[in-house]
């Protein structure tokens, strides 16, 4: 008899923007080592996590949230590093996301445990009957929602497995991320968020949040949900002490420290089904005092100047977005539209603040340039000049064109060689297509720096 398919599913709402209750320092780092519990030697892992769209919002500590939760599965739990994969922000994809649980697929074993760990933005499906997970690239449009957004239900039929976990922070309402409660594409109706995934065989289990908007936990820079389970994991739910924590363990946690520390939003998670997995058998960590957590009063400076300041930074935010840089793999894009930019104007605006940076850019793409032209030219030209020289040849020997043609077309051919020689030798190296992506990368982060201080978020 095969085992039985539990599928933990998490959705936490829109991941909106959060006052600070406590100071970050109450809240323990989950990116530490953990004891081997050697539980996953025949499981496979698919983590992503989605921080820095090129469009949408972003969510902060998603692509670390999910870091470490992948920390946890291959160094905790113990799933080969071979069976496990890491996709973080431009690497998430529907495409991706598809190949890659296909994959793994072939790489579980019997008894095996497939993870799905998603964290990063969601919305509901057009016909209302499943979550759309967003990759990196999709825009705020119904159309590219639709079309470039992963159900939930594919990916986890795209796993295929008897037995599956899958944590999925996202948000299914269709509400944006900054807590306006406005529709994630500008005009269009948000609709109320999906208490489940679509219809399910009888033995999925199903962790998912209900009528909620997600967001960071307070005074802290992590997606709450996904960051408080894992903790529970580690072994902050372990209430009794004997070092197991199950799936309903930390669930309880999770909610437990929701209800307790959040205040600006309702945030209430449901677990629909069994939870008894064993999650961590050496779960030895303590968490945070949930008391101290609620009864932390942050210094007076800074509650007056935060009083003071919300109107001008709520303003100033909305700014940045528009301006916000972000570097694509053929370029820049610019503000919260995602409109290209030409890029010798954002390379001069960032020389003063990534010189070095902005030099690779400027010659890394110059040389391309170069290799472009210079290969099309020459291989143009060895065109012109074969086929001439192929049709003298047919001259000099009669004119009798059976033999003029195919030689046209041999001196063509051979023409283009010189040309197709040339782009290869003066083309950049891989090593030089990653130093360009880099590059572009640092460019854009100083000029977004220099716009936050000039708007005086930094």
């Amino acid at each position: 008899m095969s085992r039985p398919l539990f599928v933990l599913v998490l959705a936490v709402g829109c991941f909106a923007s959060s006052s600070s209750l406590a100071s970050p320092t109450q809240w323990p780092d989950v990116s530490g080592p953990v004891q081997n519990v050697r539980l996953g030697g025949n499981d496979v892992a698919l983590v992503a996590g989605v921080g820095r769209p090129f469009v949408l919002p972003p969510i902060p500590g998603a692509s670390e949230v999910a870091t470490d939760w992948y920390r946890f599965l291959v160094e905790g739990r113990g799933i080969p590093v071979e069976q496990a994969v890491l996709l973080r922000d431009g690497d998430v994809t529907r495409e991706t996301l598809l190949a890659e649980a296909t994959r793994l697929r072939k790489s579980l074993k019997p008894g095996g445990t497939f993870w799905i760990v998603f964290v990063g933005h969601g919305a509901p499906s057009l016909n209302g009957k499943d979550g759309l997970l967003l990759g990196v690239d999709v825009q705020p449009t119904i159309r590219s929602i639709e079309d470039r957004g992963l159900s939930q239900q594919a990916l986890l039929q795209a796993a295929g497995a008897s037995h599956v976990v899958a944590i999925i922070d996202a948000c299914f309402s269709g509400v944006r991320s900054d807590g306006s409660g406005e529709a994630l594409v500008p005009g269009a109706q948000a609709t109320l968020p999906l208490r489940r995934v679509a219809p399910a065989p009888p033995s999925v289990t199903i962790l998912q949040a209900s009528d909620t908007v997600a967001g960071p936990l307070p005074g802290h820079d992590r997606p709450a949900f996904s960051y408080l389970l894992l903790g529970a994991a580690r072994g902050w739910a372990d209430d009794d002490g004997d070092g197991v924590v199950r799936i309903k363990d930390a669930f309880v946690f999770a909610k437990k420290a929701l209800a307790v520390t959040v205040r600006d939003r309702t945030q209430v998670p449901s677990l629909f089904g069994a939870g008894d997995l064993v999650l961590n058998t050496k779960a030895r960590e303590r968490g945070p005092s949930l008391r101290e957590a609620v009864t932390a009063v942050r210094p007076a400076t800074a509650r007056a100047t935060d009083d003071n300041d919300t109107f001008d930074r709520v303003a100033a935010e909305g700014a940045f977005k528009k301006r916000r840089v972000v570097a694509t793999g053929d370029g820049f894009v610019r503000g919260i539209y995602a409109t290209e930019v030409d890029e010798g104007s954002i390379i001069k605006q960032g020389e003063p603040f990534a010189p070095e940076a902005a030099s690779v850019v400027r010659d890394i793409t110059g040389r391309t340039a170069i290799a472009t032209t210079a290969g099309v030219g020459v291989g143009v030209a060895g065109v012109v000049v074969g086929a001439l020289g192929g049709a003298g040849i047919a001259l000099a020997s009669g004119g009798d064109q059976t033999l003029g043609v195919p030689l046209a077309l041999v001196g063509a051919l051979l023409g283009t060689i010189p040309g197709l020689i040339l782009g290869v030798v003066l083309s950049p190296s891989d090593a030089d297509r990653s130093r360009l992506s880099s590059a572009r990368s640092d460019v854009a982060e100083a000029i977004n720096a220099a716009d936050r201080r000039e708007l005086g978020l930094e």
